[in-house]
């Protein structure tokens, strides 16, 4: 009787341990492929993407301050009011009813990432440059913006600018791609924005 009650006790343990395992490699489907399959695809676990809020060009009554016509771009970071004033001029005008500048506050959780550029000039700026994604690697900021180039008949070129608010942190460096293609990257201990030309 000794003998069949220790048998049992032994398959017990061993199903016990096997479902276990059964269990573990179920939570884990990535688990389940590394054992059939071999190692997974490389994987850089502290990718962020980074909840964005765009700015309309329309937004403000301001317009980008002017840079040589050999830079195509001008790119960066805005960490503060006094940041925001160096890289766009107020539009005054008559009956002007927006804001030069967002307010102050607007800068104690948030920052601002802009991408200027030049390009013929269109009806529809917002739709003509964006932004399309902003992604954390590591203390990596990396903006993906894009251009859509639809003027076809324009006889003169502008500054356009596309802009996001984003969360507050302590970035080293930001990387700015258009479409696939690095434009630049810039490290913020030196500047918040550059001409990458």
């Amino acid at each position: 009787m000794i003998q069949r009650f220790t048998i049992k006790c032994s398959r017990m343990k061993k199903f016990a341990i096997l479902v276990i395992l059964f269990c573990v490699g179920l939570t884990s489907l990535e688990g389940v492929a590394v054992a059939l399959w071999g190692d997974p695809p490389a994987q850089n676990a502290s990718d962020e993407s980074i909840r964005f809020r765009s700015i309309s060009n329309d937004d403000y009554a301001v317009f980008p301050v002017n840079w040589p016509p050999v830079h195509r771009y001008r790119l960066g970071l805005i960490r503060t009011v006094e940041d925001y004033e160096k890289i766009f001029n107020a539009a005054a005008f008559a009956g002007n009813t927006k804001p030069y500048a967002p307010a102050s506050k607007m800068f104690k959780d948030d920052m601002l990432v802009f991408v200027c550029k030049v390009v013929p000039a269109v009806a529809d700026v917002d739709k003509e440059l964006r932004l399309e994604k902003v992604t954390a690697k590591g203390t990596t900021l990396e903006v993906r913006f894009e251009y859509r180039n639809s003027a076809k008949n324009s006889t003169y070129q502008i500054k356009a600018t596309a802009a996001a608010w984003i969360p507050k942190r302590d970035y080293t460096s930001l990387k700015f791609y258009e479409g696939k293609n690095l434009v630049k990257e810039i490290k913020l201990d030196d500047k918040n924005w550059v001409f990458p030309e």
